[in-house]
Formats: C-alpha cells, structure tokens, sequence
C-alpha cells in the first residue's frame, strides 16, 4: 500500500468557492431575510432554525457560507441584514458569559460601527437582556442575523442561560433571525421560543450533490463513474468525500479522479483514519470501540443485541445501558421511537460498515451472519415480534447474499422463499396464534406502508407475500 499522509485535522477552513449543494438550506435563511426586506411590517415566521445532523455534514460551512453572504460591508449607511457568528465550542459554559457577549458586541461594532451598542455591564445577565432589546429594536430598521455553531459543545445550563437573557428578549418580535447548527436536536425551555423553532436535518448528499461538491472541489466536471465510486465508500457525507478526493489527489496529482476503483486499498484507509480520529474522537474505551465496529451492520439495537454481539451473557443489563448511554452521548446513536431501538445515524452506520466490508471482509460476514442466526432464534422464541425480526433477518442474508456475489434475481428469489416459509411456520405453530395481528400490523406498517430502501433487490417480492398475510390477520 502506498502510505497516505494522514491529515492534522478534519476542521476543514469554509473556503466558498468549495461550498455546494447546500441551496435548500440557503434559501430557507434567505427567504426568512426577504421576508424583513419587503415592504411593509412583516414578521419572519419560526425566526429560529435549527441545523442538526451528524458530524461532518457540513454544519459549520453552512454556518460560514450564510454569515458571508449576510455580513453587512460597513461602508455601506443603508440598513439591510447583517450577520454575528459565533462558535460555541469557544464558550462552552456559564462562566464564558461575558466573553461570549464580548465577541457579539464586538462584531456588531465592526459592522455598524453604532455609537449605541450597549457595553458589558458587570452583570452579564442584565448585559444580555439589554442586548436582546437592543437586537429586537435593531430589527425594525435592519435585519439582524445570528449564527451560533457546534453548538451541542455548550452544555445545558449555558444554552438555557442564552435562551433566557438574549434569545427570548429579542424573539418575540419576529424581527431577528437566529440559526443554531448542532450534532443534536436543541432542548428549548420556553414556550414563547419553542413555538418560534424551525428545525431541519442535514442529511448526506445524493449522487448529484456529491458530483457538485466534487466539481467545486477541482475546477472540473467529474466523470460520472468517478462520481459512483467515491459515494460507494463516502454515500453522500460531504467530508468524507472530501477526504477521499484529498487522498486521490495526492496520490494522483495530475488526474485524481481517474481509475477510483484501482486505489481502493488507500482509500479504505484513509476513510478508516478519519473514522477513527474523528469520528470516533469522544470514544475513548478500546470495549466500546470495538462494540461499534461489532454492530455497525445493525440497523437497530438495544441490550439484547448488544448482549448478543459482545458475546457476555454474564454481564448486567446496567453494563450495557451504559454503553448505550456513552454511544449516545457520542453523538454517533440515538433512540428512534419509529424503530423501536437505538440507531447509528443512517450515514455514519453505512460508512462504518462499508469500511469494515472491505477491511475485513471475513469479519463483516461473521457479524451478519451472527445478526441472521440471532434473528431466527427471536422469531421461534418471541412470535408476536416476527414481523420485526423477519424484516431485519431479511436484511442480514441480503448482506450476506450480496457479499457472497450472489446474482440480484437470485436473491430476491430466496429472500422471498425464505420469508413465505417463515410466514408459514407462524401459522402452524399453535402456540403463535394469538400473536398473528401483531405479527400482520409490523409487516403492514414497516413492509407495505413504510416500504425498505435496503431491500430494494426483494422489495417487490417481500411485499407480494407478506400482503395476503396482512389481509388474513391484520
């Protein structure tokens, strides 16, 4: 393998002519700004957007690219927006107060130069509340807007304090813009600011936004096989992309995006690095690394499963709540009340596995392989849960088929096999009988109404045969 020089840092600097694919997102600001700039007295509605999505989708550049495009030219004596950035990581609790009202004082000062911003009272409570005013009555003449990144690096009692003293004074009017970019949803505790939050997930790009982003990233429209093969390792997440294209262009200076597939060996390490150093920075126990390479082909999982996988019947369930807890706390997990379970983020699971597949590909078999053995083992011994089971059993040996090179055809044709005999095993056994709705009302919901992009080879198939099924017991 050709060595990589591994990066210092995945903090990437925003450079706007990089910037892309991000157009929904810019004109969801934009409007709410045009909205003030309109004649009349109209007020923005939900004037607070909350940015949230996994590490690495771009938050902070999106942060950039609107306070760039919003920063008011001090040259200029015509009122219009302008745009404060603040990055959170940098005050990260209470104490930080007065230089985080310090540095938004400051820069409204660069850009307005108005002999009344108010100054830092030795209070810092009443110096935001006299802030927040002072945003509110700036908003009848201009368009304020401020941006507050990473901000899942403050803690509660620091974002319950901003919420409070600036954001509630200076809300209120629907005249101010704010836009906070976190990892996680925001906990707001006021109703009058709850009632004004417009929340909205960055997910990864499509095949043609990873074709745009790499197209600003070299100057050139990319080839769209070029454009393929970097999103069978990256699906969309915007800086693995860019890690990976970083990595072709050194090891390629002159064509980087040409022969992706011969390169393989160094890209699967260079995704790895990046996965190790960053996103999996805040996980420090080697257990718990470990356990997430385990069940990264999971698409859900609670103890149970956990239990399973770590191979450690004897452990207590409080061991493995607190591993939870602690993936969580990572950012990289969250429970979902739609699947019953606790879920890496979409992503990030299909980078780690992926990852795994072609690093070591014996061991992302055995741990489908062990995921399918303990999902047959749960339909025979909890049958009101089948349905569930089934579905997730029917992902596993797709994997398992498709790792194996098995044709498309013919794995549908199993995957459709397997699934009418394990329909047909319920029914006989007597014992099950009283569990048949529940088992119906899953496949109906999760199945038929929900449908599965992970099937996509078998979809068809699985819901021609589960749908008698759900006729008959639904």
């Amino acid at each position: 393998m050709n060595p990589i020089p591994a990066a210092s840092s995945y903090s990437l600097s925003y450079d706007p002519n990089k910037f892309a694919a991000r157009t929904g997102e810019v004109d969801l600001i934009s409007h709410k700004v045009s909205t003030r700039q309109g004649k009349g007295d109209s007020r923005i509605t939900r004037p607070l957007v909350e940015f949230y999505g996994a590490t690495g989708q771009g938050k902070s550049w999106l942060l950039a690219h609107l306070h760039a495009k919003f920063h008011h030219d001090p040259q200029s004596p015509s009122p219009g927006p302008f745009s404060l950035l603040i990055d959170l990581s940098a005050f990260p609790n209470l104490k930080y107060s007065s230089a985080f009202l310090q540095t938004l004082l400051d820069q409204l000062d660069e850009q307005l130069g108005a002999e009344t911003i108010p100054t830092l009272d030795e209070k810092t409570d009443t110096t935001a509340e006299i802030l927040g005013k002072y945003l509110r009555d700036l908003g009848s003449t201009w368009i304020p807007v401020l941006l507050f990144d990473t901000a899942d690096q403050a803690d509660d009692e620091f974002l319950d304090w901003i919420e409070e003293h600036l954001i509630y004074q200076a809300i209120r009017s629907e005249t101010v813009i704010f836009v906070f970019a976190s990892r996680t949803r925001l906990r707001w505790k006021k109703f009058e600011v709850r009632r004004r939050v417009e929340s909205r997930e960055l997910g990864p790009f499509d095949q043609s936004q990873t074709g745009k982003q790499i197209k600003q990233l070299g100057d050139v429209e990319p080839p769209q096989e070029a454009v393929a093969a970097l999103w069978n390792y990256s699906f969309g997440h915007p800086l693995t992309t860019r890690v990976i294209y970083d990595a072709l262009c050194r090891l390629n200076p002159d064509a980087p995006l040409d022969h992706v597939e011969a390169q393989e060996e160094n890209l699967t390490q260079s995704v790895y690095d990046l996965i190790e150093k960053h996103f999996l920075a805040s996980v420090e126990q080697p257990e718990l690394r470990k356990l997430i390479w385990d069940i990264c082909v999971l698409r859900k999982f609670n103890v149970a499963h956990l239990r399973e996988f770590a191979g450690e019947a004897e452990q207590s369930e409080a061991h493995y709540l607190n591993l939870i807890r602690d993936m969580v706390a990572s950012t990289l997990v969250h429970w979902s009340s739609e699947d019953g379970g606790y879920v890496f983020d979409p992503v990030v699971r299909q980078i780690l596995a992926r990852n795994l597949q072609m690093r070591k590909p014996n061991q992302y078999l055995n741990q489908h392989e062990t995921a399918a053995k303990m999902y047959e083992k749960w339909i025979q011994e909890h049958p009101r849960n089948a349905g569930d089971f089934m579905i997730e059993l029917a992902f596993h040996r797709m994997e398992i088929w498709r790792a194996q090179q098995v044709p498309d055809n013919e794995i549908a044709s199993r995957s459709a096999k397997e699934f009418q005999g394990q329909l047909e095993q319920l029914e006989q056994n007597d014992e099950a009988q009283w569990e048949l709705p529940d088992v119906a009302r899953a496949l109906d919901e999760r199945l038929l109404k929900r449908g599965d992009d992970d099937l996509e080879i078998a979809l068809d198939v699985l819901q021609n045969t589960a749908r008698s099924f759900v006729v008959q017991y639904g």
